[in-house]
């Protein structure tokens, strides 16, 4: 078993949703590598694109520029932008990418959570012995590397219970952060985030949401303690990041990877002494009937974090004849080699999710 750390990571059972949409009035913009935050908000300010949209605004009272509403990857130089009231945002996007400052850009679409049924078999853990963990923790329960690397897994999910029994002990903490006291010791821009953060209270006091819980058991629920079950990690350091679905979109789950992004890029550039050693990230989410063709800066996520060190687990949608590759899903057709898509199986091995002759990697 060449990576039994994910093994976990495959959680995979989804559910197709109704037909998403995309938030209104913002548009996600990813800059030339070269290129300058001043010298796009000069190109945003000027008179030619000005107008372009005077005449798409319902409220002549308001502003007609296009204006940075947030940073959300400084590394990645990745923005959200606020637009115009009434504006088309697909025709600003054809104007954006006209400016040399622009790599790419795309609309801010909702994603949904793909929940896990609440079946009776679910808490039996059939599938540690399917996938033969015993033999696995002959060699490794997880913890440090032969390097002496605490291994760390990032989890975006709606919340977590970090005071749970079987995961308190392997709830990641941040060391460079004193807790509660108003300060951003670290300077990552997110304050008192002692435990990863919580998009939604803009803290790190996370809600504790059954499904980023069982995630997180499943990942690295403490093992050999004699309480509730064993993850296939017994050992390890779950980073919560956690996003209630009325605020999971495409600008808030890049917010997350670049938290993740972030940790590991300090980890490697102080040669351990500061960030995190995350070797992966599980998003139990996804954009159903999207292609690539208009998700590109979220497809470009993957490779970025992969030329950083880290891996990047997924799920595809459920329903058993559901083909993505012909109805569409995002990220599972996002086609990084550092992105592995997962569909799921029951305790015969019988496929109960999704399918794609390339686009699913895995099924667990």
């Amino acid at each position: 078993m060449k990576h039994p750390v994910l093994i976990s990571l495959f959680v995979s059972l989804s559910i197709f949703a109704s037909a998403q949409d995309y938030v209104k009035q913002e548009v996600i913009v990813m800059l030339q590598p070269t290129a300058t935050w001043a010298e796009f908000e000069h190109q945003l300010l000027s008179n030619d694109l000005t107008n372009n949209f005077q005449q798409e605004s319902e409220n002549s009272n308001n502003s007609n520029n296009i204006k940075i509403k947030k940073i959300l990857s400084e590394r990645m130089k990745i923005a959200l932008l606020q637009t115009p009231k009434g504006s088309d945002e697909t025709r600003i996007i054809q104007k954006l990418n006209q400016l040399n400052t622009i790599k790419t850009t795309q609309l801010n679409y909702f994603a949904e959570y793909r929940k896990n049924p609440n079946d009776p078999d679910y808490n039996r853990q059939w599938y540690l012995r399917r996938i033969n963990a015993s033999n696995a923790w002959n060699t490794t329960t997880g913890g440090i590397t032969p390097n002496g690397d605490t291994i760390a897994v990032f989890v975006i999910d709606e919340g977590f219970d970090v005071d749970h029994e079987d995961l308190k002990d392997n709830i990641w903490v941040n060391y460079g952060e004193i807790p509660n006291n108003g300060i951003d010791e670290d300077t990552n821009g997110y304050i008192d985030d002692s435990q990863g953060w919580n998009l939604s209270n803009n803290s790190s006091t996370h809600l504790p949401a059954e499904h980023g819980t069982r995630v997180a058991g499943i990942i690295g629920g403490k093992g050999n303690n004699g309480i509730g079950i064993t993850g296939v990690n017994w050992n390890v350091k779950i980073i919560p990041f956690g996003i209630l679905e009325p605020d999971l979109s495409t600008a808030t789950i890049i917010e997350g990877y670049n938290y993740a992004l972030d940790l590991r890029t300090r980890y490697n550039n102080s040669n351990g002494t500061d960030g995190a050693f995350i070797v992966a990230t599980n998003l139990s989410a996804g954009i159903p009937r999207e292609f690539p063709e208009n998700h590109v800066i979220f497809c470009e996520l993957y490779n970025i974090l992969g030329e950083e060190g880290i891996l990047n687990i997924t799920s595809a949608p459920n329903g058993k004849n559901v083909d993505v590759q012909q109805i569409g899903d995002i990220p599972t057709l996002c086609s990084s080699t550092y992105l592995i898509t997962v569909t799921g199986v029951d305790s015969s091995d019988i496929r109960t999710g999704s399918f794609g002759s390339y686009a699913v990697d895995l099924a667990a």
